[in-house]
């Protein structure tokens, strides 16, 4: 997609995916105060309803854009692009450095995070997680990380970004688990046919 080649302009990109308004506190929050230059983001709500998307670019102090009114603009020039459309999330996975994916800070519970995982790339996602196996077997292998307050959304954050290594290691083990379940779902078929046969 070119025009999140535009925005990124090489730098560091911070993908936050299904986020609420829960998970947007936080995230502001970092935003607003980091301090970390060079890093761009990408949010792309859960709710892309006209007056929250409004709020929520109200309440970001860097230069914003969202995407139903990016033509013309020179998106290289904006810190935080938000995603007012459906449909998009899983391909702007691809071009995260991270990835950040809400839910968890609410009752439902974490969104998606295998998308991210697909791609490579390090999560990140709040508390409520624990009705989906595939989270509880990421954060097991302590690739998907789990903050539950603003200090560790923080401090997570920057420790993934300053530490080249990690990040790359995190992201290996979320690659390496969706390449060793490729075809689970086959296999669960195959089962049930078995017992009904």
């Amino acid at each position: 997609m070119d025009f999140i080649t535009e925005f990124q302009d090489h730098q560091y990109t911070i993908v936050a995916g299904s986020t609420w308004k829960e998970d947007e506190e936080y995230l502001v929050n970092y935003i607003n105060n980091d301090a970390l230059t060079n890093t761009k983001f990408i949010i792309a709500p859960h709710n892309i309803n006209a007056k929250d998307i409004e709020n929520l670019q109200k309440s970001i102090q860097k230069s914003t854009v969202l995407y139903s009114s990016k033509a013309g603009k020179n998106l290289s020039e904006f810190q935080v692009l938000i995603i007012d459309a459906i449909g998009l999330l899983t391909k702007i996975y691809s071009a995260a450095s991270m990835a950040y994916v809400g839910g968890g800070f609410g009752k439902g519970g974490v969104h998606n995070i295998l998308e991210p995982a697909t791609f490579g790339v390090p999560i990140v996602i709040g508390p409520v997680f624990d009705k989906y196996k595939e989270v509880v077997d990421l954060v097991a292998l302590k690739s998907c990380l789990v903050v539950s307050d603003q200090e560790t959304f923080s401090t997570t954050f920057t420790m993934i970004k300053k530490d080249e290594v990690f990040r790359a290691r995190l992201g290996e083990i979320n690659q390496e688990f969706i390449q060793n379940n490729v075809g689970a779902t086959k296999m669960i078929m195959n089962y049930i046919q078995k017992k009904l046969d």
